[in-house]
This record gives C-alpha cells, sequence and structure tokens, in this order.
C-alpha cells in the first residue's frame, strides 16, 4: 500500500526496551534515515554480555529476512532495498530482540522512514521572466514537502548560484550579466528530498522559461511589403520571415503614419519573424514602423518600402469579395443568406498579380485550423454551438494512453477567423474548483437560443450525475452549477442532450449508469421554470421493444418536429434501432442490419442541407469504416435515404467530435482517438457531403463610380478541378466544364456569356462589346458569376479552383 509521504526528520533514537538478560543492546541505528526504493538499508548495534543464541529483526511488526555480520561486538544487517509494496510510506520501526542461551530476551527500537513520492512544485516562478544585464533574476521555489538538499539551478548548462532556504521553501536571486545566454531559454530547476527522489525520477518538469534581452530588435525592412489597391483605400502589409529578430522575441511591431506622429495599426509579430497579411486600420500616404521586444527595447524608426496595385475587391462597397456556395439553383444578386454556403472570403482580396483572383471550394474534408497541442488524440469531447454569439464551446475530453488516463477540465473557444480563413481556439473560463465542471469524457452540450448551453453527467474518475450550465458574458462564458428540483437523477455517460426549441426543455435519454452498463431509467426533460428555477421532468416511458442503449443519436429533425433516438450501441443484444418521438408516442423505424453497433462515431445534422452526418466508429482494435455515412431527407425516410460514401478521408478514428456551425453552414469535425497507438493531430476539418455543382460569385469592385464610354470587358477565367469521371451532376443529362455569367443590372438577372462542354481543364476568355455597361453598377461593382459541373455525385471528394486570370475595361477615347 503507498502512503503519502510524513516528512519526519530522522529516525534514529536510544534504545528502548527492557534488559531482561545479560545480552545487553546498546547504540541501534539504522542508516539512511529517510529511505526511498531500491536503497540499501543498513541496520547496526552492539550487543555486550553473554553472546546472543538468536537474534530477530522485524520492520513495522513484520519480519525481516537477513544475514547478519559480526564485526566484534558489533552487529550489521543489509537489506538489498524495498519495492513500493513491501513496505508502508512514512516512518517504520524498526525492532531487534536478542535472546541468550538461557531464553532470556532483550529487545531494542528504532525507526526510520520510508518515501517513495518524487518532490513536486507547489509553486515555481522567475521574475522578471525577461531581464537586462544589471537586473537581477529572483526564482521563488515551493516544494511539496522539504527536502534534502537546495535546489540545483542551470541555465544553458551553467550552474547559477545556491539558493537560500530551508524546509520546502528556497530563494535565489540570481544578478544578470552579459555572461548569460541572451536569448529565451529554460531555467532547470531540480529539487530532491530527504530520502534522494527527484523531481525528474516522476518526469515533474521544473523548467522556467527566462530569456536575457542585450540587444535591441533589428528589422530586414526589404522583407516588408505593403500593398494597395487605389489611393485611400486600407493597406495590407506583410512580412517574410527572419524580417523581425529581437534576443528574446518582438512583442508588437507599431506602424505610424507618414509624420512618425499618428499611430495607424500594431502587428503581431509570428515566432520566426513574419507578419501574417494585415489591414491597416489608417489608410496614409507612406507608412513608417518601429519594432518593439518585451523589454521596451526599440529599432529605429524606419519608412516602409512599398508598391500600388489594382484589386479584386477592395473594399469601396459592402459585399466586394467572393462568395463561395454548393447549390443546384443560383441566388439572386442581392441575397444576403447563401444556402449550402462553404466558404466565403474575407471582403478585401488581393491577388498575385492586378487582376488575378483565385477561389476554390472543396466537398468532403477540409482542414480548417487547429485545436492546442495538447488535444491530441482527445476524444469524448462535449460540444455545442451557441448560435447567438457564433461560437462552438467545447469542454473537457479524455486521452488513454497504455499506461495514463488524462481527463480534462478546460473550456475552448472556436471561433471562425474571417481574415485568416479558418477556425481559431481559445481557451475559455480558467479551471476553478466549484465554479467550472470537474474533469470528464463522454458527455454533450446543448445551447438554447440565449447563448446558454447545459452539460449533463460524463466521465470522470466514477461516472457523474451533475449539472453544470455554461452563459456568454460579452466575448467569454461564465460556468454555474444547477441543483434542478425533483428526483436525483442517475449518473449517466455517453448520453447525449438536446434543447428542444419546441417546448423549451432539455432532453435526455439513454446513456451508461454505475448500476449497469446501459441505462434503464427511461428519458426525461430539463427546464428552467420561471420562480421555480430548474425542475427534473418525467417522460412516458419507452415501448416494451425499445432497448437501453449508449453512444446514440438524439436529434430533431426540422422536417416533422420528431426527436429521434436510433442507433450506438444496445442491450441485452446490439440490435439497430430508429425510433421517432412525437405527441408522446414512440414509433420504430427500420434500419439495415448493417448499422449493428454502430457506436464509436461523431455526428450533426446539417440544417442547410436536411442531412444527417455521422463519421467514425470504434471498432476493436482498429477504426475501420472510413466512410461517411448519411440520412438524406427526413428521420422517416425508407432504407433508400441511408447513404455510405468513402471520401478521402482525414486519419481514421472512433469518438470524433461533429458540430454543426449554423452560421457557416458546415459540420466542423476535431478530436477522436486510435486503437492503434497513433496519434489523431488536433487538426479541424470542414465536412460537406452535398451534391451539386459549386457556383462562384465574384464581385470587381473598381473602387470609383462606373466609367463612361466604356468599349469593352475583358475577362479570362481559368478552371480546374476533379470531381466525378463524366462531370455529370443530379438532374443533368451531360457534362459541362464552365459556365461564366454576368450579372445584367437593366434586366436584373444572371445572363449566361459563356460555356465550355470540356471537362478537361480550361480557359474561358470573354470580350463583351454589346452594351457593356449593363454589367457594371453605377457604384462601379462588376459580378461574375462561374458555375463548375465537375464536384457533382454524392460522396465524391471534389475540388474545384476558379481563376480569373485577367480582367480589364476597355475605354473609348473622349
Amino acid at each position: 500500500m503507498l502512503l503519502a509521504s510524513t516528512g519526519f526528520s530522522g529516525c534514529k533514537r536510544p534504545v528502548v526496551g527492557r534488559n531482561l538478560g545479560t545480552s545487553v543492546i546498546s547504540q541501534l541505528e539504522a542508516s539512511p534515515s529517510f529511505v526511498r526504493a531500491g536503497v540499501a538499508l543498513e541496520i547496526r548495534f552492539t550487543v555486550s554480555g553473554t553472546t546472543p543464541s538468536n537474534i530477530v529483526y522485524s520492520l513495522g511488526g513484520q519480519p525481516l529476512e537477513c544475514d547478519t555480520e559480526i564485526m566484534g561486538s558489533q552487529y550489521i544487517c543489509r537489506h538489498p532495498g524495498f519495492r513500493i509494496d513491501q513496505v508502508p510510506q512514512g516512518p517504520t520501526s524498526i525492532a531487534v530482540t536478542v535472546t541468550d542461551d538461557q531464553g532470556r530476551v532483550t529487545r531494542g527500537d528504532t525507526e526510520v522512514s520510508f518515501d517513495f513520492d518524487c518532490p513536486t512544485f507547489v509553486a515555481l516562478s522567475v521574475t522578471p521572466d525577461i531581464a537586462e544585464p544589471g537586473q537581477d533574476a529572483v526564482i521563488s521555489i515551493q516544494a511539496s514537502e522539504p527536502l534534502g538538499e537546495a535546489p540545483r539551478i542551470t541555465r544553458a548548462g551553467r550552474l547559477w548560484e545556491v539558493p537560500t532556504g530551508e524546509g520546502a521553501r528556497y530563494t535565489l536571486r540570481h544578478p544578470v550579466t552579459t555572461a548569460d545566454p541572451a536569448n529565451l531559454t529554460n531555467i532547470v530547476v531540480t529539487i530532491t528530498d530527504r530520502a534522494g527522489n527527484t523531481n525528474n525520477d516522476c518526469g515533474v518538469s521544473g523548467d522556467l522559461l527566462f530569456g536575457v534581452d542585450q540587444q535591441p530588435p533589428s528589422v530586414n525592412a526589404s522583407s516588408i511589403h505593403l500593398e494597395r489597391g487605389e489611393p485611400g483605400v486600407p493597406s495590407i502589409l506583410s512580412a517574410t520571415p527572419g524580417t523581425f529578430s529581437d534576443d528574446t522575441g518582438i512583442d508588437t511591431v507599431q506602424v505610424f503614419d507618414e509624420t512618425g506622429d499618428v499611430l495607424i495599426g500594431q502587428l503581431n509579430v509570428q515566432p520566426n519573424g513574419a507578419v501574417s497579411a494585415t489591414y491597416l486600420a489608417q489608410a496614409s500616404s507612406r507608412v513608417r514602423l518601429v519594432a518593439v521586444d518585451h523589454v521596451g527595447h526599440q529599432s529605429s524608426l524606419m519608412l516602409v518600402p512599398e508598391r500600388w496595385r489594382l484589386s479584386v475587391g477592395s473594399g469601396a462597397t459592402t459585399r466586394a469579395g467572393i462568395h463561395t456556395a454548393v447549390r443546384t439553383q443560383m441566388a439572386s444578386l442581392g441575397a444576403e443568406n447563401m444556402t449550402d454556403r462553404t466558404l466565403e472570403a474575407a471582403p478585401d482580396i488581393f491577388a498575385s498579380d492586378t487582376r488575378a483572383l483565385t477561389v476554390r471550394a472543396d466537398i468532403g474534408f477540409t482542414a480548417a485550423g487547429k485545436l492546442p497541442n495538447a488535444y491530441e488524440s482527445t476524444f469524448w469531447m462535449a460540444s455545442g454551438y451557441d448560435t447567438k454569439n457564433k461560437t462552438i464551446v467545447v469542454f473537457g475530453g479524455i486521452q488513454e494512453t497504455s499506461n495514463r488516463t488524462t481527463r480534462f477540465d478546460k473550456t475552448l473557444l472556436i471561433r471562425w477567423d474571417q481574415r485568416l480563413g479558418e477556425y481559431v481556439s481559445t481557451y475559455g473560463p480558467t479551471p476553478q474548483e466549484g465554479l467550472t465542471p470537474p474533469a470528464r469524457g463522454g458527455h454533450q452540450i446543448a445551447f438554447d437560443d440565449r447563448g446558454c448551453g447545459l452539460l449533463f453527467g460524463g466521465q470522470g474518475p466514477s461516472v457523474l450525475n451533475d449539472a453544470w450550465r455554461i452563459c456568454s458574458q460579452g466575448s467569454s462564458y461564465v460556468w454555474s452549477a444547477i441543483e434542478p428540483a425533483g428526483e436525483v437523477r442517475p449518473a449517466i455517460r455517453r448520453t447525449p442532450i438536446l434543447w428542444d426549441p419546441i417546448t423549451r426543455r432539455y432532453f435526455i435519454t439513454g446513456g451508461q449508469s454505475n448500476a449497469s452498463y446501459f441505462n434503464a431509467e427511461g428519458s426525461f426533460f430539463l427546464r428552467e421554470d420561471g420562480a421555480s428555477g430548474w425542475q427534473w421532468d418525467e417522460m412516458t416511458d419507452f415501448p416494451t421493444s425499445y432497448l437501453d442503449r449508449q453512444n446514440h443519436v438524439l436529434y430533431r429533425d426540422p422536417d416533422n418536429g420528431n426527436i429521434v433516438v436510433g442507433l450506438g450501441r444496445t442491450s441485452p443484444s446490439d440490435v439497430p434501432q430508429w425510433w421517432l418521438f412525437k405527441g408522446g408516442h414512440w414509433v420504430s423505424q427500420s434500419l439495415d442490419t448493417s448499422m449493428n453497433r454502430r457506436e464509436g462515431f461523431g455526428y450533426a445534422y446539417d440544417l442547410a442541407r436536411h442531412l444527417l452526418v455521422l463519421w467514425g466508429d470504434n471498432t476493436y482494435p482498429e477504426p475501420t469504416k472510413l466512410e461517411v455515412t448519411t440520412l438524406a431527407g427526413t428521420s422517416t425516410n425508407s432504407l433508400a435515404g441511408w447513404t455510405k460514401t468513402t471520401l478521402d478521408t482525414p486519419l481514421p478514428r472512433a469518438w470524433p467530435t461533429l458540430v454543426y456551425d449554423p452560421d457557416r453552414e458546415t459540420v466542423v469535425v476535431f478530436g477522436g482517438r486510435r486503437y492503434d497507438g497513433r496519434f489523431v493531430p488536433q487538426d479541424i476539418y470542414t465536412l460537406s457531403m452535398a451534391p451539386s455543382a459549386p457556383f462562384v460569385r465574384t464581385l470587381i469592385d473598381l473602387a470609383a463610380p462606373r466609367p463612361e464610354g466604356i468599349e469593352a470587358i475583358n475577362l479570362e477565367i481559368k478552371a480546374t478541378g476533379h470531381g466525378d469521371d463524366d462531370g455529370i451532376g443530379p438532374g443533368l443529362v451531360a457534362g459541362e466544364g464552365i459556365e461564366v455569367m454576368l450579372w445584367d443590372y437593366r434586366q436584373n438577372r444572371w445572363t449566361k456569356m459563356a460555356t465550355t462542354t470540356s471537362n478537361a481543364n480550361d480557359t474561358v476568355a470573354l470580350e463583351v462589346t454589346v452594351a457593356p455597361e449593363r454589367f457594371i453598377s453605377p457604384e462601379g461593382v462588376l459580378p461574375v458569376g462561374i458555375t463548375t459541373r465537375r464536384p457533382s455525385t454524392v460522396g465524391v471528394t471534389a475540388e474545384v479552383s476558379v481563376n480569373l486570370v485577367n480582367g480589364y475595361l476597355t475605354l473609348r477615347g473622349s
């Protein structure tokens, strides 16, 4: 049995006992006084008087086996060391009993303390974390137990001074000089307890990131790029890797106007010294900048070199930019809601040359960001989409290795970054006992329409039955525990939760409980009842043919209002079932037997396409189900409504998280685990399954009122991509290449201008000489629509790249 270390200061004391014979024990001691695993223990004592006929040892009341070495009147017993399962931790008595040849007994006692635990850090800090020569770096150390020696502190292989202190607390004040390496390098702190255990023995890091800054930042002006469309529009500033450098990194780059007095922007510098393309908040004829490091050193103020060019979507109109949609019918030009949208680029887009623009539309899985590095191979994460704040909220999750299970207690906020074109993850409320949910996995969060989500149950060290609510406050969120009135609900894991906007209640059913592998408690509602607070509501029992289940589907069908429960793993036997609940009645639907024991999947309902999407499985020992399973149409569809499609998927996995983003009208995929030892990357993907022809709408903003006397509009458009072999989409009788349209402001409709029938990569050259003014708005906007038929068949990974290679106006002479 492993006990916590008591931290006793010693274990040598005078012999205690009665002298009942002529053999007398004295000078009994054990060394070392603090003993760690595998360290030899030596017991020494002196026997005077009659030579003993028998010597017996015991440790904590248990006999010890060892040979006794005799050196005159001194006796020595050595033990090669103990395993942690042989003796308890903490102070333990050692008894030596001597019997002479007359049967008379003398006993002596002493004590040692067994300590098998590594010392850990209760507190470890360095102040400041970046210093200059002439400053002191103060390191404060608090260990989990008294130490046997002062901590050892090194940086870059160089041993620092010996800290002062005693017990578990030590402090070091290190004078920083030019001899300290000028960079960000870890301070390494090693602590050793009285038994000789170190923090490194248990893999506990004693590293502190510390920097020494000796030089001001340096800037390579030739690597800075400042790009413009027309004068007066916001400028785009970027820098390649290595542009900005410093001993300890750049804190910020401050951008000023041409006078150097007015601050017009601040830029974040990447660790490699680069700056991503950033729009400046204010226009200026010239731009100057200065780099500032973390201690306030500044580079010299410099004038930034720049270049001017025309743009596609310069920002002079509200909707200038690129919209990419997957649709079978095109919306009108003024439509703000683009049904089945898969990608919408930022409103201000500049291409590699003056008039070129490339747009890419994907069907299938598309990489769209990353979770924090700690979330590799994390599964059973709870997630829900907050429509009020356009945020995916994620809580908890589990990681499992061969010898360790880690449960997360952190909250992640995932939001779409229009400028970066990807999902960006940030941490939400800091975990605090009693204020945020304890760590867990195997649960879900369901959000209402007020920016609040509900979490119930899950798998911590045991199965849980607590309920928590998370609500938005500004751009962040706050957790609060709730205790609904009514019968206490059983602890449940692996159960979904549904917000029902019709009855304005949460619906929970199934899962795994403490009492049984499957929960047979039926289903129940949770509601907030005004002044009465939260209440548990019972629900009509299931039909007798309903099988208890876990890891199942639960969603509301928007077409008929049914609450749908199905799939998962069932008890007492794995039988694929599909149940619909409406108006207080349960109705069963047929399912193919191939759906049997389908439980290790993630799922989401795609509202834009009326499509239930499932991916992943836990077929042990290898997740072999690579395909994406969908149910098209309503929950009452026949077996023909189910399809299984193999895509060019990310790494196959079990227990991925799928959540639907209604604002971008796409399914977001992340997380999961493998059973073959491989790590699942922390990548975020979007998944689009709709069969259709992508439609690309480009608004070319001239950044000026429409010029008079237009002679011609010239466009050169190239489309490349791959999809099904023949290019025939649903409802089409023949494949086509690409089709180019212009919006006719006089007729208020799209006008087909050019079509290619080839399914090979091709380029369309379009020249308009008949009344070209009708295609340009009075504000100077030229809408261009491009349709491609290549990505069409369900389940085919398809990608289209449409490039406005060249576009210009030919003007008449005045």
